[in-house]
């Protein structure tokens, strides 16, 4: 393998940790479908209403000897209960630190620290009026979210989402919101470098776009559409993807779900290709937990990019299997493979993930990956491994 080859490796998988907190699909186990029972995002991420830290107090943190929690305490209200908030205001905070180990195949090992995640996060509600957002700091990386100027590895502030809402319909069922946000599209997960987050380019850590989206989540139903008007975090404005992106997924019963997504943009430059392009996404999604220890989940999305002349046109896939077991409140663990291919009849990725994650503590949480993927490219598939151990706590 050429020493060109290594470091791509180990530029891709340097960051193959997950970032953004609180994007638990498997939280279904639990009979929760909708997002937004916990989540000020209906769609799910980030900030969590008062009941959604109850609950990761009641069913998420390993209880030890002692009994089920019935009601979760002061130890679920920010800063441990030392600040009594307004039911109007939601704060939180979410800090990941990791120790990333990547072992290229014919390279030698690297191994490094790195602050994923340094968040404060809010929203204030008048009303039916919201106003929401987050200020973070990271060291490197998320260029996309940035607010300050820097290099992908110099340090800078980011703001992943901000945006204004109105809440609308006799139950709140629908929310109306302008700004930078999530984009609405398949499963809604923190590990952000999965390739059905990275080639549909919906993860959380910093596809955020800004645009108008329409959010509703009722009974079995949810889902979302957004008219994309643009990252203005990317600059010039010729790099910048304009378009749609949509989802919908419905609630079987109140283990499982099954879900659809469409996103369409078009952009004067693509940044991968650096033509003009249509990129589509179009897939499926599915999350089901046949006993309480065991959550399936799964995606796979269509994709197809439209350049100027015929012979550039190309189509390929992306798709995921995971299983999270839990066969003691607060602890996870399970296998996830993944495939990505850019274009049919080309150079294929694939990659399988061994994890374990352990809630030991009330706002705190630590995990360790095993990561092992093939990295399909023009110049020879980059097979590399990882070993990632993070630590995140929120307040």
């Amino acid at each position: 393998m050429s020493k060109r080859l290594v470091l791509l490796a180990v530029f891709a998988l340097g960051f193959l940790v997950p970032s953004k907190a609180f994007a638990y699909s498997w939280m279904i186990r639990h009979a929760y479908a909708q997002c937004s029972n916990c989540h000020a995002d209906p769609a799910g991420g980030g900030l969590l209403n008062s009941y959604g830290r109850a609950q990761g107090e009641i069913l998420m943190r390993m209880r030890y000897d002692s009994p089920p929690l019935r009601e979760p305490g002061p130890l679920a209200e920010p800063l441990f209960g030392l600040l009594r908030l307004p039911d109007s205001l939601l704060i939180g905070a979410d800090v990941r630190y990791a120790n990333v180990r990547v072992m290229p195949a014919g390279g030698s090992a690297q191994s490094r620290f790195i602050l994923m995640q340094a968040d404060a996060l809010g929203q204030f509600s008048l009303g039916r009026w919201r106003v929401n957002g987050s200020l973070g700091y990271v060291n490197e990386g998320a260029n996309g979210a940035a607010i300050t100027r820097g290099t992908s590895m110099s340090s800078k502030l980011v703001s992943r989402s901000h945006w204004l809402g109105i809440d609308l319909g006799a139950h709140k069922e629908w929310l109306l919101r302008a700004g930078r946000i999530n984009i609405p599209y398949g499963l809604r997960s923190i590990e952000h470098t999965l390739f059905v987050r990275t080639l549909t380019r919906t993860d959380t850590n910093a596809s955020q776009s800004y645009g108008v989206d329409i959010d509703y989540h009722h009974n079995r139903l949810r889902g979302a559409a957004m008219l994309i008007a643009g990252n203005l975090a990317v600059a010039p404005d010729h790099f910048r993807s304009r378009g749609y992106a949509a989802f919908a997924e419905y609630a079987l019963d109140s283990t499982a779900a099954v879900g659809v997504s469409s996103k369409v943009t078009w952009s004067k430059l693509d940044l991968t290709t650096l033509t003009p392009a249509f990129r589509h996404a179009h897939g499926a999604f599915a999350r089901y937990s046949p006993v309480r220890q065991a959550v399936i989940s799964g995606e796979w999305d269509f994709l197809f990019t439209s350049q100027p002349t015929p012979d550039q046109n190309h189509a390929g896939q992306a798709g995921v299997l995971a299983v999270d077991i839990e066969p003691i409140q607060g602890l996870h663990l399970g296998p996830t493979g993944e495939l990505g291919i850019r274009e049919f009849g080309g150079p294929k990725s694939y990659g399988y993930w061994l994890s374990a994650w352990w809630f030991f503590a009330p706002h705190a949480d630590l995990r360790l990956d095993f990561v092992d993927q093939s990295l399909g490219s023009p110049g020879g598939a980059i097979r590399v491994t990882a070993v990632v151990a993070q630590v995140h706590g929120y307040l």
